[in-house]
């Protein structure tokens, strides 16, 4: 009796622990996805409408920015593995996700994709393109006075429109499928 007890005891313990990883992993979707609303669609843009700030300058600071936030990311998203891995082991995140959401396997496959996809492909043809208008911006500026980001003409190439079109596209992706994550682990 002594032993069923213990046993109980152990098991229960366990699913205590169990729940804890699960909701520790709802909590980090959820701080993922505030963090990745509050960098890329309120603090990127701001930069941009910030009259005293030169383009080049909102540029460099974006860069700086958006670097600091994929290493957030990639640590983020090791460290919800590390949870789903161990959890998973309790089978309590494999009964969380089959009883409350059936595309759980696929907003995990879409959030993959658009880490690799921003991290991999957009981020670098992105950072490379800051490069090429700082560097403009520092030329015109030893000739003459730096104008104003409000005062510039619009000299976005039609094909790093599309890049950041699609980086906010990607990103909206990304912030849905870390919101339905967080739902279906709370």
């Amino acid at each position: 009796v002594a032993r069923r007890d213990r046993e109980d005891r152990d098991l229960g313990a366990m699913e205590q622990l169990c729940g804890a990883l699960v909701k520790a992993l709802s909590g980090a979707m959820w701080f993922w996805c505030g963090v990745s609303v509050g960098v890329s669609f309120l603090d990127a843009p701001a930069k941009f409408r910030a009259k005293s700030l030169t383009r080049a300058v909102a540029m460099d600071v974006g860069e700086t920015l958006f670097r600091n936030f994929q290493r957030f990311e990639r640590v983020v998203a090791v460290g919800a593995g590390a949870l789903a891995a161990v959890a998973l082991k309790c089978d309590r995140l494999d009964v969380v996700l089959k009883t409350r959401s059936a595309p759980a396997a696929a907003l995990v496959a879409v959030l993959g994709a658009a880490l690799i996809a921003e991290h991999v492909f957009l981020a670098p043809k992105l950072y490379a393109r800051m490069h090429l208008v700082i560097k403009e911006e520092s030329e015109k500026n030893a000739k003459s006075e730096a104008r104003l980001v409000a005062s510039k003409p619009d000299s976005v190439s039609s094909a790093a429109r599309r890049l950041h079109v699609t980086y906010v596209l990607i990103e909206a992706c990304k912030v849905m499928a870390l919101a339905a994550l967080g739902l279906a682990l709370a």
